[in-house]
């Protein structure tokens, strides 16, 4: 897992830095972006196997973001990991629906975001 290469897209500076805590305490790398069209020029500019995307997003939103990235055939194996703290059941089925691979409401669990990015190698 530590070869993973992590684009985290979240605008809020807290966020940024919980999320990058817990990787970097995993051994794990991370570019940061903090919206959309950001995202969306870093992977076109480097290669990622993981995008961990929170879904309110000040231009376009995660759930726009992700279906620019499933469209694009240079980007469709990306594994997405959803985090939100609108969260409700109703949000993470829609994230299933939509094509994230996992699904992570705010706070961050740390385990729980390992766990979704060690399932990230097996697929």
């Amino acid at each position: 897992m530590s070869d993973l290469r992590i684009l985290l897209i979240e605008d809020e500076i807290d966020g940024q830095e919980v999320v990058a805590t817990i990787l970097e305490m995993n051994g794990l790398d991370v570019d940061v972006v903090g919206d959309g069209n950001s995202a969306l020029s870093q992977l076109d500019d480097k290669a990622y196997d993981v995008a961990i995307v929170d879904i309110a997003l000040p231009d376009i939103d995660g759930w726009n973001l992700i279906e620019q990235i499933k469209q694009r055939d240079d980007l469709s194996h990306l594994y997405c990991i959803a985090i939100t703290a609108y969260h409700d059941s109703s949000v993470r089925q829609r994230a299933n629906e939509v094509g994230f691979d996992a699904y992570l409401p705010k706070p961050i669990n740390a385990d729980h975001l390992v766990r979704a990015l060690n399932n990230s190698t097996a697929s």
